[in-house]
């Protein structure tokens, strides 16, 4: 093992998410912002891109598109543009509000195998973002539920760890996974 970066380096010491993109940079989430190493050096990214905000970062995901996927506590999600390293804010939705900001708490986010992603919550289900960048309406999942981690298999069916247990997404609705009933 070696070292790459030490309690000075990463803010608060606690290391909270970790991606890689298509170029090979690391992806490092902290509960004071984003890092990337290059493989060379550790480098703040709120320090490069002054419309990311310093916040506690809960889940990173690299998507086959090179886009990288972050969600931030009390700042909801961003995604990083691939072309030119920018990163813009998941605009609120018009419709199936989700909270912009303080509302949402993006525990892990999953490509979708259309060129969007979805998005878990800590405390409102899970909904999908298009590949446009947009809130898919009716995308909303296990409403009011803490969904804490999520999967789209092979088959394209969306697998949910929240609470109550296991559950997947099928043509036919939410079916809880027997076995995992109650289990958290």
């Amino acid at each position: 093992f070696q070292t790459i970066a030490d309690a000075r380096t990463v803010p608060n010491g606690v290391i909270t998410a970790l991606a890689e993109d298509a170029d090979g940079v690391i992806w490092v989430g902290s509960t004071n912002g984003l890092l990337r190493f290059d493989g060379q050096r550790v480098l703040h990214e709120s320090d490069r891109s002054a419309a990311l905000p310093r916040a506690f970062v809960q889940s990173l995901h690299a998507s086959p598109d090179g886009r990288l996927w972050v969600g931030l506590q009390g700042f909801g999600v961003w995604w990083r543009d691939p072309v030119t390293g920018a990163f813009e804010p998941v605009p609120p939705p018009d419709s199936d509000a989700v909270p912009q900001g303080g509302g949402l708490a993006p525990l892990a986010i999953a490509s979708d195998g259309e060129g969007g992603v979805w998005v878990a919550d800590a405390r409102d289900g899970a909904r999908r973002i298009d590949a446009r960048g947009r809130w898919v309406a009716g995308s909303h999942v296990m409403a009011g539920n803490s969904v804490r981690t999520l999967l789209v298999d092979r088959q394209g069916r969306l697998w949910l760890g929240h609470r109550g247990g296991l559950a997947r997404v099928e043509s036919g609705g939410l079916t809880p996974v027997p076995g995992f009933e109650g289990r958290y």
